[in-house]
Parts: C-alpha cells; sequence; structure tokens
C-alpha cells in the first residue's frame, strides 16, 4: 500500500513488536532488499512517511517505471514479514543482559560489548579494564558485535528527579519506581504501595518498577582492585566508593575521586603535571540505604494519619513514629508496632486480627510504652495450660504461647522445640511438633511502680546456675516487669586499666548469647557484649568502669528502661524481692533521682553496687550527657558503682538516701 494510514499502521506495528521504527527499518533494509542494493541506508520521517532506502527505490516486485511512491512506502510489507521482524526483535537483548548470541541490543543508544567468548553485554559504552558492577574482575575486550541501538542511551535519573522516560537511576541500590500510571516516577531504595510519608503530597504510589536496581560494585573490586592513591595502572580499576582511575603521566595513574589537569597543589612537593586521562570505569558510590531515624515527614501526615488506638483502615498509615497500619478485618485497623495474627489481648473483643500491613511503616523507632493490659474475655474465651488452643489462639495463663503440633492440634505451652516429641510431657503420640506459634503469648501484669532489673554475668564460673535457678523459680530480676541478662567471655586482650585498644572494640565475629533456658515469659538468651580489661580500683575492688560502660551501651539499645518507672542492676548473687523493692521505691517515683544504699561506717554515704536503682527520669540524664562524665571526670581506676554515682552527681541528678 502507498498511502500514509498504512504508513502509520506499519510504525505502530514496529514498536509493537518491540522495536523502534529505526530499528525496524534497519531489519527491513537486510530482510527485502540486502541482495538488490549493495549501497543502501535507512530514515525514518516521522510516523507517517517512511522511506527505507536514502537513494534507490527497493524493487518489491512491482516494475520500476510504475513505482513512483518514493517518500511514502516504496517497499511492501506482508503479514508474513511482520512476523520475521517481531522475531528479530524478540531475539534482541535488554540491556546488561548477555547478547553474545543475538548481537543487538533492545534498548535506544546500547552496543553489545564483548567482554570474552562466553560474554558480551548491551551498554552505552565500554572500557578496555575490568567493569565494577559486573560479577567478576576479567578485563573487557570491548569488540562491538552488531550494531548500536538506534536513538541516544538514557541518562539515569537522580533521586528524587523523574525517572519515567530514562527508567534507570544513577545512585546504587536505588530503582525506579512509578507514582501513577504513565505519570511521574523516581528513583527510591524501596516503595510501598499506597501513599508515601515523606512526599509533598498524599496521592498513592503504584511502586510499580521501571527497569532495574541500579547496580553497585561487585564484592571482587575491594580486593582486586587499588586503594585510594595508589598506582591503577595495572588494575585499571580503584576500590573506593565513588574513585576513578586518572593519570598522570606515562609513569604514574591514581584512584581519586576528580581530578583536574595540570599540577596537582595537594601535592606541593610534586610538580609534574596530570593529564586526567582515565583508565577503566568509575566504581560506583556507596549504595543508598533505607533512611532511618533523620526523615523527615511530611507536613501533612498528622492530619491524614491515624493516632495509635484509632482506626487506619482509610488513611492506611500511622501519625506515630515507628507504626504500621495493620488490619483487623473488612472493618477495622489499627496502628502497632507489632501484630501477630489471631486475638489482640488488648482488644474490646477475640475476633481475631488479619495482621496485614496497610500502607507504609511510619519511620522512626516507636516509642517506648508499657504493654496495655489484659482485656477481662482472655480469662474466660482463651485456653488454659496445656488444653487446646487450634481455634482461640490464645492462652488464659501469663506467659503462656499457643504452638501448634500440626494442622489438627495446637496447646498452650511456655516452649516448644520444632521437631519435639512431646509423649514424655503427656502427648497422646510421639508424632513431632512444628511449633508453629499461634496468636500472642499472654503477657504478665505490670506493678506499681514498674521495673526494669537486670543483671551482668560471666559465662564461665558459678554465676550462670545462680541465673538460671533464680528463672525457675521466676524470682529475683525474673519476678521484675521487664528483665535482661547480659554476659560475656573472659578477656584474653592486651589492655590496662589505663589503655583499652581501640582495634579491640571491633567484633570480627558475632558475639554469642548464652541461652539460659525457660523463663516466666518464654525462653531467655543473655545479650552479649565485648570484654575488656577490668583491674583493681582505688579502694582494691574491680575496675570495672568501662566494661560497664559497655553494659549500658546495650541497655540503652534495649530501650527497656525508657518504659518502666526504675531501672534495677542487681549482681547475679544479690537477693532481690521487686516486690518489697517496689513498696521501697513508691515515695520517689517520678523524681529524677539515684539511690543511696550504704552508710558503711568510715566512708561517705554512696550507692553499692549489689543492688542500684535509678528513676526513668535519671537514666534519661545519663544517657543523654553521660560524654560530660566521660570528659570531666577521672574513672579510669573507678568501680562501676563509684562511677556511676558521681557521675549522676555531676549531672545534678537528686541522691536519695534509702
Amino acid at each position: 500500500s502507498s498511502s500514509s494510514s498504512s504508513s502509520n499502521s506499519r510504525s505502530r506495528q514496529l514498536r509493537a513488536a518491540g522495536l523502534p521504527v529505526a530499528g525496524g527499518l534497519l531489519l527491513l533494509t537486510g530482510l527485502l532488499c540486502a541482495k538488490e542494493w549493495p549501497s543502501r541506508s535507512h530514515v525514518a520521517a516521522g510516523n507517517a512517511n517512511l522511506q527505507l532506502f536514502k537513494d534507490e527505490p527497493c524493487n518489491d516486485g512491482v516494475e520500476a517505471g510504475k513505482v513512483g511512491l518514493r517518500g511514502q512506502n516504496p517497499c511492501r510489507i506482508d503479514t508474513k514479514l511482520d512476523e520475521q521482524v517481531s522475531d528479530a526483535g524478540e531475539k534482541c537483548s535488554w540491556t546488561r543482559q548477555n547478547c553474545h548470541e543475538t548481537r543487538c541490543c533492545k534498548d535506544a543508544g546500547m552496543q553489545c560489548y564483548e567482554q570474552g567468548a562466553a560474554w558480551a553485554e548491551c551498554k552505552p559504552s565500554c572500557a578496555h579494564a575490568p567493569d565494577p558492577v559486573h560479577w567478576d574482575g576479567k578485563n573487557w575486550s570491548c569488540k562491538a558485535l552488531g550494531p548500536r541501538a538506534p536513538g541516544k542511551a538514557p541518562v539515569c535519573a537522580q533521586p528524587g528527579a523523574d525517572c519515567s522516560e530514562s527508567k534507570c537511576c544513577a545512585v546504587p541500590g536505588t530503582k525506579c519506581y512509578e507514582k501513577t500510571p504513565g505519570g511521574w516516577a523516581t528513583c527510591k531504595v524501596n516503595c510501598t504501595a499506597g501513599i508515601d510519608l515523606t512526599d509533598s503530597n498524599a496521592d498513592p504510589w503504584t511502586c510499580n518498577t521501571l527497569g532495574p536496581r541500579a547496580p553497585k560494585a561487585a564484592p571482587w573490586v575491594a580486593s582486586q582492585c587499588s586503594a585510594s592513591g595508589q598506582d591503577c595502572r595495572e588494575t585499571k580499576c580503584c576500590g573506593a566508593p565513588g574513585e576513578q582511575c586518572y593519570v598522570r603521566d606515562e609513569f604514574w595513574a591514581s584512584c581519586k575521586s576528580n581530578c583536574t589537569p595540570g599540577v596537582d597543589p595537594s601535592e606541593p612537593w610534586n610538580q609534574r603535571k596530570w593529564s586526567c586521562d582515565t583508565i577503566g570505569v568509575r566504581t560506583p558510590p556507596s549504595p543508598a540505604a533505607p533512611a532511618e531515624g533523620s526523615v523527615k515527614l511530611a507536613s501533612w501526615v498528622p492530619d491524614v494519619c491515624a493516632a495509635q488506638g484509632g482506626n487506619c483502615r482509610s488513611a492506611k498509615c500511622c501519625r506515630d513514629a515507628g507504626m504500621q497500619c495493620f488490619e483487623k478485618d473488612g472493618q477495622m485497623a489499627g496502628c502497632k508496632a507489632e501484630c501477630s495474627p489471631g486475638p489482640d489481648l488488648s482488644d474490646v473483643d477475640s475476633k481475631p486480627w488479619s495482621c496485614k500491613a496497610l500502607g507504609p511503616r511510619t519511620p522512626g523507632s516507636p516509642k517506648p510504652s508499657p504493654p496495655p493490659n489484659v482485656s477481662s474475655w482472655v480469662a474466660s474465651e482463651c485456653a488454659k495450660s496445656s488444653e487446646g488452643c487450634l481455634e482461640s489462639k490464645c492462652c488464659a495463663d501469663v506467659g503462656m504461647q499457643c504452638f501448634a503440633k500440626n494442622d489438627g492440634w495446637a496447646a498452650c505451652l511456655n516452649e516448644c522445640t520444632p521437631g519435639e516429641n512431646r509423649s514424655a510431657f503427656g502427648d497422646v503420640d510421639a508424632k513431632p511438633w512444628s511449633c508453629k506459634a499461634l496468636g500472642m503469648r499472654t503477657p504478665r501484669p505490670w506493678g506499681h511502680p514498674s521495673l526494669f532489673c537486670f543483671a551482668v554475668m560471666r559465662t564461665v564460673g558459678y554465676e550462670g546456675d545462680l541465673m538460671r535457678y533464680q528463672m525457675s523459680k521466676s524470682a529475683g530480676i525474673f519476678a521484675c516487669d521487664q528483665f535482661e541478662v547480659f554476659s560475656n567471655t573472659p578477656y584474653t586482650g592486651r589492655g590496662t586499666t589505663w589503655w583499652h585498644p581501640a582495634d579491640e572494640d571491633v567484633v570480627e565475629v558475632p558475639l554469642v548469647s548464652m541461652y539460659l533456658g525457660v523463663g516466666p515469659l518464654g525462653p531467655v538468651n543473655t545479650i552479649p557484649f565485648k570484654p575488656t580489661y577490668v583491674g583493681t580500683s582505688m579502694d582494691h575492688t574491680a575496675g570495672n568502669t568501662e566494661l560497664f560502660l559497655r553494659v549500658w551501651a546495650k541497655v540503652k539499645e534495649t530501650g527497656k528502661h525508657a518504659t518502666t518507672d526504675w531501672t534495677v542492676k542487681v549482681d547475679p548473687d544479690a537477693v532481690l524481692l521487686p516486690s518489697r523493692l517496689r513498696a521501697t521505691l513508691q515515695p520517689y517515683n517520678g523524681l529524677s533521682t539515684y539511690i543511696v544504699n550504704c552508710n558503711k561506717p568510715g566512708m561517705a554515704p554512696m550507692m553499692f553496687g549489689s543492688v542500684e536503682m535509678f528513676s526513668r527520669q535519671a537514666m534519661q540524664t545519663f544517657f543523654e550527657r553521660k560524654q560530660e562524665c566521660l570528659d570531666g571526670l577521672g574513672w579510669k581506676m573507678w568501680g562501676e558503682d563509684y562511677f556511676m554515682g558521681k557521675c549522676l552527681d555531676m549531672l545534678g541528678v537528686k541522691r536519695t538516701n534509702q
């Protein structure tokens, strides 16, 4: 056909086959006229007029004298040929795919470059060097296989820019996510369908991905490539993120983040001029990481999103930090930090929660808070210990969890080990338990004032047995509202009272916790911390301030000190009766204070380390201003109890003699 409408139709057919018009015409040139005219070119004159050859008409079987169709469509394309063109387009490779066999690329501006005999890749350019984002560190031959795809290679977008056209991102670790179909898209580390709490408005995101995630440096780069400032002429690559191998002259090239031709002012001893020619490919910068605490929420969030305790079913977002909107059913959803499918024991009824996450989790850490009170219906509607809980998915007794044996049975237990044969505990048969947790563990009601108690134990010696025995009786720290046990192994380093080597603070391998057994609220594992040298204090006790500074750092990480009225540090061999301690501390609840518990003759009253008691307000002051004590006190030869007392005195925390 010679009509422009047919020409338009043919353009659409080429695009539907996955080919740009110009790319499709190149294929047509080869298919139709390879034998007839050895000298040829192809152009695309808009969507309406297509001309396959610049100078000659195409011999499509029509008599040459009767053609007269140049400028419109001198060559006939039949259905069979359309299919051939479509097949050829499908065989071409996408960016960074192996194109060694196809020898053509689908994406605009891409060229198939060879690395070696087994691999070639579609990329915009190539350097005779290792490619930092490729999985191996072998050099590339950069031999071009086949023609370059027509069009201009896209410029990948930066975070915050529109990537809907380029469909690629410049920052490693980010991916192009769509907000509206066919509209705005931008580069982000991750995306949750729905509203984005940091966006300029509350319009929802589809989060459809456009293109691949921007690649980061391969693992081999750090070990194979040259370090900053080193000669990189041989390796042809740089190990540090964001650096490029720049040439000074024939005798030297170095890895730098940037280069200005001429004498380098940072090298006054060297007056040789840098050419700043490049060798190889720049190593990608450090991958983008999900933003944490410093994320600024959009101004509309408090007005649009639900508060804790409210129904977030419609908004699908929460205004409070660390909260996620979880679905209960078709009508109700609530903002929680965590959610276990099944009944919520603090809810108004026993109807189960699906716990399907609706929308994004609000950035930040949830505000520490005590657990809500268990509702009255739990005692009557939930199963008792060892009773079947498959239907209710909840337990009436404190500390119990509903564990499934299989699809037909579940029971309320304190602990369950997957694969365990519980016939010794009265089970009807020897079949193993899956131990899948159903619902939530029944919490223990808190006392008043509330206590977070912790102990620090050595993994070697008698202290582990002491802690296990107290735990088996739900006594000592295990009778407090919240508790933790911190542990460390014997110190084997080279430190002294005055010197704690910085390199020993680096954790080369993960610290291993110790399993103590089953406590009143389930299994108990210690929280390990890095040991250090403990010398002798000025009063001939343990000079363990440095050790306990590491413990206090772990205490802060747990966040439990912020949820209770008091934090209590207890030695493993100290007898603690929390019910009596509550009565002792009640008069001072709400004050910023610590308890001075010893009035030993011959010395000033002070806080002795067997049982140390700090109000929540005192703990907050210590964690906010601890550095003032480290800078202003000569604490190296002090015991940890003496240090804590002197530090809190210095920070203006009240001493309470008890």
